[in-house]
């Protein structure tokens, strides 16, 4: 702050301060995100599978129109590559130690569209993408999806931030998963556009993502998130953690999550209960009914339970019991950081996420 005569002004800060603490948070970040796992054996088989569920959900021939709504990954335009079909899903991102008990699940709804050339410039050139692609690498993709994504996009900053604030209030978080319910960049095709600059690569679709197209073709989505293999993956991710909490990022999110648990646990031994109000979600279908409801994106897993509800208190607690053994997860609805207002951890979060870690777990 700087006097002049008896007024005070607040000075703002110069461009070289301004590149300076970018240049800070970059080596933060990458620091942060320096050990994410290139050889999970789920994330194989997701990339060596996904091509053929794509073909049979939205073959490309059917997403060649404008307006078509699916997998931006089976949009893939172009001589050059005349040769795929379309690309594989994209693999969680996993920390080490994401198995642990003490490791959080980090769950989205759906990719946004991140190839540079149907992004509007943004994300990761198709080239890398379809190398990844032909070598079978996933070492390769999450490398590439790291530098041109990850690093660049201000949508991870929020696991950045919400892992770190924890971290940092001497919580112990063993590590993390970081997946959306949608593997595929779920997408609105748009028409063509042209740039003619010689030093970027060319964009040649301006594609739209986010909740907004997700509730145009609910139905559609509905397919990429409950096919049968799809719905195996999701299961098998957060089966293979032993961790209790995950954190639902946004409504879809959390409604997926929930149909996610209905859809795998016999009846007889499932509870999903709102804590501490006891409220079962009333738009989430049972184990006998849930394939018969595809639209359900368009609905609150509970409309008695919207976001600001969990602003003020709770979770979802969902408990598999099978004789003496019961299996517990607690769900932390939170708004979408790609959402007006979301992108922020707030307080209430990082006390809401210690306090589902000191509740007791039954054995």
């Amino acid at each position: 702050m700087k006097a002049i005569g008896d007024v005070y002004y607040v000075e703002m800060p110069t461009a070289e301060e301004k590149r300076i603490k970018h240049n800070a948070s970059v080596v933060n970040s990458r620091r942060f995100w320096h050990d994410l796992e290139l050889a999970d054996p789920l994330n194989q088989v997701i990339w060596d599978n996904s091509t053929a569920v794509q073909l049979e959900i939205g073959p490309p021939e059917q997403l060649r129109a404008v307006n078509s709504i699916g997998a931006q990954q089976a949009m893939i335009e172009g001589l050059a590559y005349s040769n795929v079909p379309c690309l594989p899903w994209v693999p969680d991102l996993l920390m080490p130690d994401w198995k642990a008990q003490s490791a959080i699940l980090i769950v989205g709804s759906a990719y946004a569209g991140f190839i540079r050339e149907y992004s509007g410039g943004k994300g990761m050139p198709l080239d890398e993408y379809v190398t990844a692609y032909e070598q079978r690498s996933v070492k390769l993709f999450i490398e590439s999806f790291k530098s041109n994504v990850i690093l660049n996009w201000g949508y991870y900053d929020f696991t950045e931030n919400l892992i770190s604030g924890l971290r940092a209030n001497g919580h112990d978080v063993a590590g993390f998963s970081l997946f959306d319910v949608c593997r595929a960049s779920f997408v609105c095709r748009s028409e063509s556009v042209s740039t003619t600059s010689p030093t970027r690569q060319p964009v040649v679709r301006r594609d739209r993502s986010g909740d907004s197209t997700v509730r145009c073709q609910p139905a559609v989505f509905s397919a990429y998130v409950e096919s049968s293999k799809p719905n195996e993956w999701l299961w098998k991710r957060i089966c293979g953690s032993d961790g209790t909490r995950i954190v639902a990022l946004g409504t879809i999110a959390e409604h997926a999550l929930l149909r996610c648990f209905a859809s795998n646990i016999d009846n007889d031994h499932l509870s999903i209960r709102s804590v501490p109000d006891n409220h079962e979600p009333r738009h989430v279908s049972r184990r006998s009914d849930w394939k018969s409801k595809t639209e359900w994106a368009l609905d609150y897993a509970d409309n008695r339970h919207r976001l600001k509800h969990w602003q003020s208190d709770g979770w979802w607690e969902i408990r598999e019991t099978t004789g003496e053994n019961t299996r517990l997860w607690r769900v932390l609805p939170v708004p979408h950081p790609g959402s007006r207002g979301g992108a922020h951890v707030e307080g209430w979060m990082l006390e809401r996420l210690v306090r589902m870690s000191a509740v007791e777990t039954p054995l």
